[in-house]
């Protein structure tokens, strides 16, 4: 009797060191981010920027979604839209944080210039109130690229005189914004369904 309750404290003692590395069992009750989640991201700074986005994140593989932001940066001033692509960690004893990467184009189109917006995001899920609702909230920084393409003066319309020539080259300058970091703040609409496997997108900026 000795010799097996000797074996069952051994298991004990195994487990209780693997919980302290992992986070004990079932994850020590972590939340991850699954499921369908829409919300705001604000400008920190100040400047008036605001984006909206829509995640549907998976518990195995890729993640995808959508949003757009409206820039008021002194580089370039458009709403852009485009694409969220990300990880969730639901691994046992991870993190259960959404990790994204989006990029999209100016919805206004312009003949001297083409601009686009990308950035990163990281975001956690909390219970709150008594329905215990899953609020999504976390951070993005996000950089506005402006590439000019400047013609010699003549060369039709949309045409940019270099400093006030009229010398027959083309060249182009890229300009980028400053970095803006956005708080994220989002609610999940839709928990995940049997084999979900992300949102059904179209191609974003387009």
């Amino acid at each position: 009797m000795k010799k097996i309750l000797s074996l069952l404290l051994c298991y004990v003692f195994l487990q209780t060191e693997t919980f302290a590395l992992r986070g004990g069992p079932g994850n020590s009750g972590t939340l991850t981010v699954t499921g369908y989640y829409s919300g705001t991201m604000t400008d920190t700074t100040g400047s008036g920027n605001v984006g909206l986005f829509l995640i549907g994140a998976t518990s195995a593989g890729a993640s995808t979604g959508q949003f757009i932001i409206f820039d008021f940066s002194a580089a370039s001033s458009n709403a852009y839209e485009g694409l969220i692509t990300g990880l969730s960690d639901t691994s046992r004893g991870g993190t259960g944080k959404f990790v994204g990467v989006f990029s999209g184009s100016a919805v206004v189109s312009s003949v001297t210039a083409t601009q686009s917006v990308s950035g990163e995001m990281t975001c956690s899920v909390s219970k709150t109130g008594s329905t215990q609702n899953l609020r999504l909230t976390g951070t993005a920084t996000s950089e506005t690229l402006t590439l000019f393409t400047l013609q010699s003066a003549g060369a039709g319309t949309g045409s940019v005189v270099i400093g006030g020539g009229t010398g027959s080259t083309t060249t182009s300058e890229s300009v980028v914004g400053p970095a803006i970091t956005y708080t994220i703040d989002g609610w999940q609409t839709s928990a995940p369904s049997s084999g979900s496997t992300g949102l059904t997108l179209g191609t974003g900026g387009s």
